[in-house]
């Protein structure tokens, strides 16, 4: 019934937790060849909470790059209460304690 080796679904959602692809989880194993061709070439990586940092962090990024504009302090003030919202929300909704402190990380990396 081929129940001796994990589903394509079990496969790229174990390389999503491990931050592999799914590809990279089986190569070298006796992972059948027919449910190997099946798995995505790419698996989510990332949970919402480590995306809405990265993107922090970008945006962290290029107010810097405009820091002589003449309209600096009003983008980063809007920057700084759109993303307080953001983590506020996040915090609110998560129960993982690694990621509330990765939230708390980001906002004090920011000054938020």
């Amino acid at each position: 019934m081929g129940m001796s080796h994990p589903s394509e679904r079990t496969i790229t959602l174990l390389a999503g937790i491990f931050k592999h692809e799914p590809g990279e989880l089986v190569a070298g194993t006796n992972y059948p060849e027919a449910k190997m061709e099946r798995l995505p070439a790419v698996a989510c990586r990332y949970t919402e909470v480590e995306f809405q940092c990265a993107l922090f962090e970008r945006d962290l990024h290029w107010l810097r790059q405009i820091a002589t504009s003449p309209d600096y302090t009003t983008l980063a003030r809007n920057l700084h209460d759109h993303w307080a919202l953001i983590f506020d929300s996040l915090r609110r909704s998560s129960q993982d304690l690694r990621e509330r402190r990765l939230i708390a990380q980001t906002r004090q990396r920011g000054g938020i």
